[in-house]
């Protein structure tokens, strides 16, 4: 049996190196206009195994899985006649020299696509066919190569017909929503001004993975079928259980069959916010996010590092190389999703001084200074017995409503000290249910005043109830 290349896998190859031979010296075009239909496309190109599909091929592995040998990684794209030359001398196209062809083909690939002339030479070659570039702009979205997509964009200057236009203001929203959702609500304007909205459906799908609320409701008319019902279901929720019970109902799932993708990236993201690990598929296995672009990896790799150590699993630094290898990309991420990234990761780390801290160095100034990480910085130099000065701390607490870090750094405290700083600051106890805790653990025999003072504070916490009910033992029947 041969360990053949998905068709998916297939295309990935041809455009990661933009259909062109990746032979060096070749550069023949693999892709052009069919001469059988005015809208067709003929693809002359190979995707080649690197070691063989199967037992007696050139550069075979015995210790591959079938998993490995018909994956990405083990393919090149080739014209013809150079996918026959490479299966005549094993010694020769040796398993090194094809990766080596492979990364520099797709290098070159980026730097064309980088050109500023590149949508005129595209436009004049292809006319108004744009599936190849279409599945350039989605393997630069799949690998996460952000930074090229921007240039990208930024080199369409000059509007070529309303099928071009449609395409890239279609993916400048799609590259907002994971890079520069500041941006995202007036290029989503712009698309919807465009009179041609063919591929509407795609970018809907999209807001719907992420829960973008807002955006849907201004794309919400132009919807219809299976689509429709999903984007409304996701705007009328309020909370994320209740959507999660709603479109995984058996009865929405089978009058919804045409969308299943879409629902099980919205499980995805759903899942990932709520850090719901425990929770299993329809066959009691643990539920995998989906993964198929760069930032449905960085999601589900942040998910399954909390999954395992909420298992009594003690985290290393090789659950953290996925991030440290891929910094540079995350870093391109809108804020949002790199502070839900960066901190779900860190925060596993607090009591690791060397990961932590090589981590944290990888990580943006843009993200370093969100509210979440600061607290986290704080949290790992108290751990860690580093200085951290209680002013700054009350400081950063009252600036953002954050008072884990000073309580942490009292409860830390003797408990002479952590009584005298309380009883000098008694305004905190209005700030958070925290501070009462510390003064249950310290001083018990105050806490019955406490409580009665700071009802009208808590009265609705449940912590404070419980507290009622040690001291006062109140059971609301």
């Amino acid at each position: 049996n041969r360990d053949n290349f998905s068709s998916d896998t297939i295309k990935r190859l041809a455009s990661r190196v933009g259909y062109i031979c990746s032979y060096p010296g070749c550069f023949a075009s693999t892709i052009g206009p069919s001469s059988e239909s005015n809208n067709g496309v003929a693809n002359v190109g190979v995707a080649a195994h690197i070691c063989a599909a199967s037992p007696g091929g050139k550069r075979y592995d015995p210790t591959m899985t079938p998993e490995q040998r018909k994956s990405i990684d083990n393919g090149i794209w080739l014209c013809q006649t150079h996918s026959k030359l490479i299966d005549t001398d094993a010694e020769t196209y040796t398993v090194k020299k094809l990766h080596q062809w492979k990364t520099e083909a797709e290098e070159r690939a980026r730097i064309a696509l980088s050109n500023v002339n590149y949508f005129s030479d595209y436009y004049s070659h292809f006319g108004e066919n744009i599936t190849f570039l279409q599945d350039s702009i989605d393997n630069i979205l799949t690998d996460g190569n952000y930074d090229l997509l921007n240039h990208f964009f930024k080199n369409y200057k000059n509007p070529l017909t309303d099928k071009y236009n449609e395409l890239i203001w279609r993916y400048k929203v799609i590259y907002d929503i994971h890079c520069n959702q500041t941006q995202l609500e007036e290029d989503l304007q712009t698309y919807i001004e465009l009179p041609d909205h063919s591929g509407m459906k795609q970018l809907a799908e999209k807001l719907c993975e992420f829960l973008l609320k807002r955006e849907l409701k201004k794309i919400s008319v132009m919807l219809e079928g299976e689509l429709y019902d999903l984007v409304r279901e996701i705007i009328d929720s309020v909370e994320s259980y209740d959507l999660l019970a709603k479109i995984n109902n058996s009865d929405f799932l089978e009058n919804h069959s045409g969308i299943k993708k879409v629902i099980y990236r919205v499980n995805s993201y759903i899942v990932f916010c709520t850090e719901q690990f425990f929770i299993l598929d329809k066959d009691g296995n643990p539920i995998h996010l989906a993964d198929e672009d760069f930032l449905h990896k960085c999601l589900s790799t942040t998910f399954e590092l909390g999954r395992k150590t909420n298992n009594n699993y003690d985290p290393t630094r090789e659950d953290v190389l996925f991030f440290l290898d891929n910094a540079s990309k995350i870093n391109d991420l809108d804020v949002h999703f790199k502070e839900i990234i960066y901190y779900n990761v860190l925060r596993r780390f607090v009591l690791e001084e060397d990961i932590f801290t090589e981590l944290f160095n990888c990580i943006d100034k843009q993200t370093q200074e969100q509210t979440k990480i600061i607290s986290l910085k704080y949290l790992f130099k108290i751990f860690n017995k580093q200085f951290v000065s209680i002013d700054e701390l009350e400081d950063f607490a009252k600036a953002t409503g954050d008072y884990f870090p000073i309580l942490t750094f009292l409860e830390s405290l003797k408990t002479q000290e952590r009584n005298l700083y309380i009883d000098e600051h008694q305004y905190l106890f209005k700030c958070d249910i925290g501070f009462l805790l510390l003064k249950h653990k310290t001083a018990p025999d105050e806490m019955p005043k406490l409580i009665e003072k700071y009802n009208d504070y808590y009265s609705s916490d449940f912590t404070y109830y419980c507290l009622r009910v040690l001291y006062f033992n109140e059971i609301d029947k």
